[in-house]
Order: structure tokens, then sequence, then C-alpha cells
């Protein structure tokens, strides 16, 4: 069975104060139990490698865990989260752990802009007014 967990951060960095933030994670396993142990493990291994979570102290909250027993044929949000003001300096890293062979990320932007150019105005995905 697939899992999907969503996880939230208090983070203490010693060099820019206090943060916030959230991540996913993804994995295969036999029931939640299972899921959770794998998680707890790769985030501990993710932390000693210094991939992430490094430098800081990091509290880390697991807030939903998503079963998955086939992908559905038609789409589903997963998560929204909508923040009140203009949007705050932030980092954003997808697959921080590494592509792994089942996982493979594609980066959307227009389709006249060069892959090497990281200059470009990015575009709305749909507008709602």
């Amino acid at each position: 069975m697939i899992y999907i967990a969503y996880f939230s951060t208090d983070e203490e960095d010693l060099k820019h104060g206090p943060r916030h933030g959230s991540f996913s994670c993804l994995v295969d396993a036999d029931d939640p139990e299972d899921a959770v142990k794998k998680f707890e493990k790769h985030l501990q291994d993710i932390r000693m490698s210094g991939d992430l979570f490094s430098e800081k102290k990091v509290t880390i909250f697991l807030n939903d865990i998503i079963e998955v027993d086939k992908a559905p044929r038609q789409p589903a949000v997963l998560e929204y989260q909508s923040t009140l003001g203009e949007a705050p300096p932030h980092i954003g890293i997808v697959l921080p752990s590494g592509k792994t062979e089942e996982l493979v990320s594609y980066h959307w932007q227009p389709e006249d802009v060069p892959p090497d150019k990281d200059d470009y105005v990015v575009e709305p995905f749909l507008t709602f007014e």
C-alpha cells in the first residue's frame, strides 16, 4: 500500500532565527504503523546525511497520512494551504532527498524558455476570477 504523509516543522535556525515549514513523504508499506516507522527512519537518515534539517533545531509534527490503494482515475487534491497576507520569503525543493528510480520531478515552465534559463517571468497555470 502507498502512504503519503504530511508533516509540519518548527525550526530554530542558528543564523536566521525561527522558521516554520511543511513537507510530504511517500512510501510503500504494509500498514500505517509500518509507514510511520519508515518515515521516522528516513527523516533521521536525512538529518544525519546533512541534506535537510542540518545546523538547526527542528521539531517535526506528523499531521496526516493518506493511504492510497490505487491512483484515482480523476485528479484528487491532496493538500491545500492558504496563508493570510503577501507570500513570505521561503525555500522550496522538489525531491530534496534526491532522485530515485521510482520518482522523477518535472519543473513546470513556459515552453519557449530554454531549460538552462532561470530568470523568466512565471505565468499562472490557472486564474479564477
